[in-house]
């Protein structure tokens, strides 16, 4: 037993002999430490069904039009808890004091959606101003998580002339319908990644049927594109654009569920998974990107 402590205590010593006190570093009064700048994160919501009272989908999904702190409309429940879920599942990625939303019209039409988009884009610049203002010129990351043709309207943002340059970090878009209109705006340089969630059980994503409208026509006059008669569910391929297609619990999830809390919960973890694809040396030329797109997301 006396020769158990004795080590112990040679080797208590031995340990506290090693620990050296590390000299104090001179102060550089010249050197800036970078502030810390929380990622601003924008809800942007779908369409609003013509057939279902405006004070019902608001109370359920919408604010008023306009610009809010995600503070200002927890009176929206599913809105509201949509930004919940997400600032207490990761409040690092998405901090709920930096979290906005962008209310519009929710109309079926695309000129609602680029004036929706022009409205956006005037309000990411005075955050932008805003942030930069309070953070000294550090510019802020900028991430948008869109739900249905709120996707489109996010797109937009690529076509909006005669404004400052915006970089967009994360554009997230869930269960967004693809059209012809749009598709190719998502590998806009503007775009830094982008986010594709889809499901094979959600008919609402693909209903929309852009083959009707006056810019599938022009689309057909103009070029040679072919317009499907319903929008699709996958972007075309590029650099920056990952998607995956979606199962929960073993089904595929509907429309409405993208943004409801228990899938939301897991789209922290899906981004980060994603980006891991470029990490594993996916996307290295446009043939693999194409292969890599076909990767499934299970949730059980």
């Amino acid at each position: 037993m006396k020769k158990i402590y004795l080590t112990i205590t040679i080797l208590a010593f031995s340990i506290m002999g090693c620990i050296k006190k590390s000299p104090d570093l001179p102060i550089n009064p010249t050197v800036k430490l970078t502030p810390h700048v929380p990622p601003i994160t924008i809800f942007i919501h779908g369409t609003r069904p013509r057939f279902i009272p405006k004070k019902v989908v608001r109370t359920a999904f919408h604010c008023d039009d306009g610009f809010h702190h995600a503070q200002e409309i927890k009176s929206s429940k599913i809105t509201w808890s949509l930004i919940k879920t997400l600032t207490e599942t990761d409040p690092k990625q998405f901090p709920l004091e930096t979290f906005y939303t962008h209310c519009w019209s929710g109309r079926l039409d695309f000129k609602a959606r680029e004036i929706a988009s022009e409205k956006l884009y005037i309000n990411i610049e005075k955050l932008i101003e805003n942030y930069e203002k309070k953070y000294d010129s550090h510019p802020p990351r900028i991430q948008l998580i869109c739900h249905s043709h709120g996707c489109n309207v996010a797109l937009n943002l690529a076509r909006v002339k005669n404004r400052t340059p915006l970089m967009i970090d994360k554009l997230i878009l869930l269960a967004g319908p693809v059209q012809e209109a749009t598709a190719n705006l998502a590998r806009h340089s503007m775009f830094k990644c982008v986010y594709s969630l889809y499901s094979a059980g959600d008919s609402i994503q693909i209903l929309d049927p852009q083959g009707t409208y006056d810019i599938a026509k022009k689309i057909r006059r103009e070029t040679t594109n072919h317009v499907p008669l319903f929008s699709g569910r996958r972007l075309p391929p590029s650099r920056n654009v990952r998607q995956v297609k979606v199962k929960l619990f073993g089904r595929a999830p509907l429309h409405i569920e993208f943004i409801r809390p228990h899938l939301i919960k897991h789209l922290p973890q899906i981004l980060n998974e994603m980006d891991n694809w470029k990490e594993l040396g996916m996307g290295k030329d446009q043939e693999y990107i194409q292969k890599s797109l076909e990767a499934f997301w299970y949730l059980y």
